[in-house]
């Protein structure tokens, strides 16, 4: 989806920003040294992962496509600092990655859905709740691997849609 002329991600479909989404997820994992993440991957990420719960939800259940939570937690905190050195909205992929903190049991995973909670985030005030009431690592890991298969099924289904359509 990288161009030389402007990029229009009102009309990027889900299936395009997946496509995206996991070739960076696939650099990212691969990496022996520097990464080289095109800006507009980047922006495309930023805009996927904030008008789609489902590319979002799909973050939350990578280790059910092989991927360690140590591997998951290393591209998603490598997400956040792209994010952030190009100035966009990085609280959903820290939102995520707060998760898989808490997976890892990483006591500040609390702390770091902050910028999520100030903003009102939806995922960020339930995880907040299931972090504060100490759910169990292994029920949030099922719950998740369980979810994944359904949002696939989504992702594959809405795939020809904008990603923003309805917000999904």
């Amino acid at each position: 989806m990288t161009t030389a002329t402007a990029l229009d991600l009102d009309s990027m479909t889900t299936g395009e920003a997946k496509l995206v989404l996991d070739k960076v997820i696939k650099q990212i994992a691969e990496q022996t040294g520097e990464i080289l993440i095109a800006s507009d991957d980047v922006k495309i990420i930023a805009y996927a992962i904030e008008n789609n719960l489902q590319l979002r939800d799909y973050l939350m259940g990578l280790t059910s496509d092989g991927l360690s939570v140590e591997s998951v937690a290393n591209i998603l905190r490598v997400m956040v600092v792209l994010l952030n050195s190009a100035e966009l909205p990085a609280y959903p992929v820290e939102t995520v990655l707060a998760s898989y903190k808490y997976r890892l049991g990483d006591s500040e995973a609390v702390l770091m859905l902050a910028n999520g909670l100030a903003r009102n985030y939806s995922l960020a005030q339930l995880l907040q709740r299931v972090f504060n009431a100490g759910w169990p690592v292994e029920s949030f890991e099922k719950m998740s691997n369980e979810l994944h298969a359904k949002v696939l099924a989504e992702l594959t289904r809405t795939q020809e849609l904008a990603v923003n359509e309805a917000n999904r």
